[in-house]
């Protein structure tokens, strides 16, 4: 995570939605589009709610990374974790709030615990969430769960459901104190520490680059972007974003193809007023 001399810029890039296409894949415009920004100066760091472990095996393929904001950002850490920054854990009691209250709503529960994703109990909304983010969700039962550090809880269940428990508030009978909430994902919906976010990850980060936050540009595609979005000099929605994400960037990207909406982001940031008159 140190700076190179040449680094001007800090890019934090969403991952699902974002840097990958629909099929969970980093199209080749993309991947070009990675190199674009390290040749222009910027430090690409990848920004997600992914665990870190996944973030990781996601980041030995891209050599152009040089850092992880993992976990909507409770970890910080350089690209194969031997460095860490920064980690946040939830508190125990809000821990077993937040999955007692997803399990009697019907949903599945997964906690990202230091050792890996676990779950206490097996469900179809688990195995959906395997298969949507292709990761390994084991099964650990709920008083080992309990002795486990954990980033953050997240309740998994079918969109539509989702969409309608959350207009009718039904999320608001839980609501530790220590705990923040967001939704994430169309399947997806989490509790992380007070005051984490994918944000606050990034800034320790570029406070540790030497970088301020009108130097980072920050791409996304989701709610629990916005605060990233606002924070940073400079962001990117993806033109599938929701209108009221899209609303809170500086650009959205243009109409075309998803798989490549990250690269077209670029070419906007790169003829960008903000880039152009920095450099």
């Amino acid at each position: 995570m140190n700076r190179a001399p040449t680094t001007r810029f800090l890019a934090a890039i969403d991952l699902d939605g974002t840097l990958f296409g629909p099929d969970s894949r980093i199209d080749p415009a993309n991947y070009a589009a990675l190199e674009r920004l390290a040749q222009h100066g910027f430090a690409i760091a990848l920004a997600s709610g992914r665990h870190p472990r996944n973030m990781a095996d996601i980041a030995a393929a891209l050599p152009m990374v040089c850092a992880l904001v993992s976990c909507q950002g409770c970890e910080v850490s350089d690209p194969d974790r031997q460095q860490i920054l920064s980690q946040t854990f939830m508190q125990r009691d809000a821990v077993a709030e937040t999955m007692a209250a997803g399990l009697h709503h019907g949903f599945g529960v997964i906690a990202y615990s230091e050792h890996g994703e676990l779950t206490p109990v097996e469900s179809p909304e688990v195995a959906l969430y395997r298969k949507v983010v292709h990761t390994e969700v084991v099964l650990l039962e709920a008083a080992a769960l309990a002795r486990e550090r954990v980033f953050k809880v997240m309740w998994i269940g079918d969109g539509e459901r989702l969409d309608s428990f959350l207009a009718a508030g039904g999320h608001q009978g839980c609501n530790p104190a220590s705990a923040d909430s967001v939704r994430s994902h169309r399947i997806v919906f989490e509790y992380v520490p007070r005051g984490v976010s994918k944000a606050s990850g990034t800034a320790a980060l570029a406070h540790r680059l030497g970088l301020e936050a009108t130097q980072v540009a920050a791409f996304g595609d989701a709610d629990n972007d916005l605060a990233l979005f606002n924070w940073a000099g400079f962001s990117v929605a993806m033109p599938h974003a929701r209108a009221g994400v899209r609303a809170q960037a500086s650009v959205t990207a243009t109409a075309g193809p998803a798989e490549s909406a990250f690269a077209r982001g670029v070419d906007l940031l790169l003829g960008s007023p903000w880039f152009t008159s920095a450099r």
